[in-house]
């Protein structure tokens, strides 16, 4: 249920810097923020279905669990620079 309502906040986000409402630098930032919010709950509380569309609950073996953690590092990385970005971009 939670990955949907991060899927829902980022189209509602895209959907609103489409029609206008928003800019591209706030646009950029909530992105960033979301999807940081979506990474930190991965790696620290290993909530993997919010990366794997199809979750058995429990893996045996331990490759699923590293590719995700370092998935959940690599979009916590872009969240990160689409927030400095963003940023950047509305103060410039």
């Amino acid at each position: 249920m939670e990955k949907y309502i991060y899927l829902f906040l980022i189209a509602l986000c895209v959907f609103l810097e489409q029609t206008s409402i928003i800019c591209l630098p706030l646009f950029l930032f909530l992105v960033g923020i979301i999807c940081a919010i979506a990474a930190i709950r991965v790696f620290i509380f290993r909530k993997y279905n919010l990366f794997l569309l199809f979750y058995k609950g429990s893996s045996e073996n331990g490759s699923v669990e590293i590719i995700v953690q370092f998935a959940s590092m690599l979009v916590y990385l872009f969240a990160l620079s689409f927030i400095a970005i963003g940023s950047w971009l509305y103060l410039h």
